[in-house]
């Protein structure tokens, strides 16, 4: 049985819909009363809203491991009657406002751009035939020169939020404004036409990777670090052909997934009753609309920030008590990834779970309008919390079922049945085809032909691996000894 040495205290973690983060879990609270929803579909679109909003304004340095943005990919599963859309609107709501500002600001530029360039032809057509008939030409031309400094530059789209763009407007869009959301209510179509077979793009920029895309038409398509989030929803039925798809099982081999903030949202239908109290009091949308002034101030930030002349992100760093605290989580998740771990089958989202905790402990310190440059505990105790409700998720649906460990289980429960049923104790002796403590025995009459011969014994390596028999030699004279199985306590889960 494999011991293990690292631990982390999961106990001290705050709960879900209590949480030390007042913004934060105000607006999700609210959110999931107010809609009736499932808690955990408020509360990471909640999370995804805050990282969003961050990634224009700061990086976080890890306590080993270098700088990440605080950009994350959250993927909710959810069936349809969730009211999935009225929490995307409650919470990301800040992103439209933000878009339609956006939108009318760059008209109003145009506009006036459009003016200006109108102007500047004229003075241009006025210099050309003032030159044709000057008698000092040289004059003329360093005015021409001077003129042509003077043009005007055409105004750039900026937007916060995209719903569902293609591949070539996504990276315009990143090359203009190196900080973009994208948000799909439905995501089934855009996941499987989009998204998957362009997963490698999509985890390089997860990583902040360079966008370099020469183009022979229009402007190339250029973005130094960029921060992209990612808010998809989804129903579970679309999901899982979709993941048991060529490319579905190929965004688990390239990572994509495993770079994601997944949610199993459980369902509150048939749950949601009216109070039919005269004078009862509906709850009121006054943390929500916090939550989203906060946003779109923050959001503002960003755009403010990325128009000045030299734009950079500010490094966020852990303070010591809540470096010290991921450090133990980094050691727990790096040994719960080996065999008999909890995420042995889920190495690729284990493997990015110190840094997505590092990611969203630092929005929350944004968002939350925390003082200071270092992130506090509270911050980084929420972040693992919710990614640990997602690891959960997340093994309950990416993880496939091994044939040799299902043959195992299938064996173990044979196995026990032969060997508490067996009369060897009432001092009744037992023909040795039939004492089922021998692998040799075993081997021979186990419940399923693949399992007989040779091939008993890696089932066995998998059922000692989990703690459930031991397997030992005893002499059974003239120098031999026979492979025996004796059954343990199961360990507790």
């Amino acid at each position: 049985m494999t011991k293990f040495k690292h631990h982390f205290p999961f106990d001290q973690l705050p709960e879900l819909r209590s949480l030390p983060l007042r913004r934060f879990d105000a607006a999700a609270e609210e959110c999931t009363i107010a809609r009736q929803v499932p808690c955990k579909l408020s509360y990471f679109t909640a999370a995804a809203a805050c990282c969003a909003a961050a990634q224009t304004l700061v990086d976080v340095a890890k306590p080993e491991g270098g700088t990440v943005g605080t950009n994350v990919y959250a993927l909710i599963s959810a069936a349809s009657g969730e009211r999935k859309t009225d929490v995307r609107r409650d919470l990301f709501g800040a992103f439209d406002q933000i878009d339609i500002e956006l939108k009318a600001q760059f008209a109003r530029e145009s506009t006036e751009y459009d003016a200006h360039l109108r102007s500047w032809h004229r003075i241009e057509k006025a210099l050309a035939y003032e030159l044709k008939s000057a008698k000092a030409p040289d004059g003329v031309l360093q005015q021409m020169d001077d003129h042509d400094t003077r043009k005007p530059v055409a105004p750039v789209e900026m937007r916060a939020s995209l719903k569902e763009p293609g591949m070539a407007p996504l990276k315009r869009a990143l090359s203009d404004f190196p900080c973009i959301s994208i948000i799909s209510g439905d995501c089934a179509t855009y996941l499987r036409e989009v998204i998957l077979p362009n997963d490698t793009m999509f985890c390089d920029t997860w990583s902040g990777e360079k966008i370099d895309d020469p183009r022979v038409t229009v402007a190339n398509y250029y973005c130094e670090q960029p921060r992209l989030t990612c808010l998809l929803m989804i129903q579970p039925e679309k999901f899982e052909p979709i993941l048991e798809s060529k490319n579905g099982r190929g965004a688990i081999d390239s990572g994509y997934f495993g770079r994601t903030l997944f949610c199993n949202a459980g369902t509150t239908q048939g749950t949601r009753f009216l109070n039919i109290e005269v004078n009862s009091a509906s709850v009121g949308s006054n943390h929500r609309d916090v939550f989203t002034r906060n946003i779109r101030e923050l959001l503002l930030e960003g755009v403010d920030a990325m128009r000045a002349t030299k734009y950079q992100r500010k490094v966020l760093r852990f303070n010591e008590e809540a470096s010290r605290m991921w450090k133990l989580y980094y050691n727990y998740v790096e040994e719960q990834r080996g065999i008999d771990g909890r995420y042995y089958k889920i190495g690729d989202f284990a493997n990015k779970l110190p840094d997505n905790v590092a990611r969203m402990a630092a929005a929350f310190h944004v968002t939350e309008r925390l003082e200071g440059d270092e992130i506090g505990i509270e911050c980084l105790m929420t972040s693992i919390l919710m990614w640990d409700e997602s690891s959960k998720d997340y093994a309950q649906t990416f993880t496939r079922v091994d044939p040799d460990e299902a043959d195992a289980m299938l064996l173990y429960s044979w196995l026990k049945e032969k060997l508490l049923d067996e009369p060897a104790r009432q001092g009744i002796r037992v023909a040795r085809q039939y004492q089922f403590h021998y692998v040799s025995t075993v081997s021979q009459f186990a419940p399923s032909r693949r399992m007989r011969g040779k091939s008993i014994h890696p089932l066995l390596a998998i059922l000692a691996r989990k703690g459930l028999i031991s397997i030992h030699f005893d002499p059974v004279g003239r120098g031999q000894t026979a492979e025996k199985i004796r059954l343990l306590t199961p360990p507790p889960q």
